[in-house]
């Protein structure tokens, strides 16, 4: 990943990163909110609290998502019908 060193580096800002799915999707976000932190400035990984360890091994603040959603998502994926082209391969 490439990031440029602008002058405003030590301004603080505040940055609240929101990372929602599974390892392959916050991971990205903890390299970013690593990179903005050794700039100086102050960040939150808003995350589901499976990941708050990894957020805090790289030094970073965990706000902890109350809801992941997985339970609806597989209850509406087991309802959907297979699409018809896969209809002789489940049968």
């Amino acid at each position: 990943m490439y990031v440029r060193n602008f002058a405003y580096r030590d301004t603080g800002m505040s940055f609240a990163l929101f990372a929602w799915g599974s390892r392959g999707d916050i991971q990205p976000m903890v390299v970013l909110g690593r990179e903005l932190r050794e700039r100086g400035h102050k960040v939150v990984v808003a995350a589901l609290p499976r990941f708050a360890s990894l957020i805090a091994a790289h030094g970073l603040e965990h706000h902890h998502m109350p809801h992941d959603g997985v339970d609806e998502f597989a209850a509406a994926l087991s309802a959907m019908p297979p699409p018809p082209e896969l209809l002789g391969i489940f049968a």
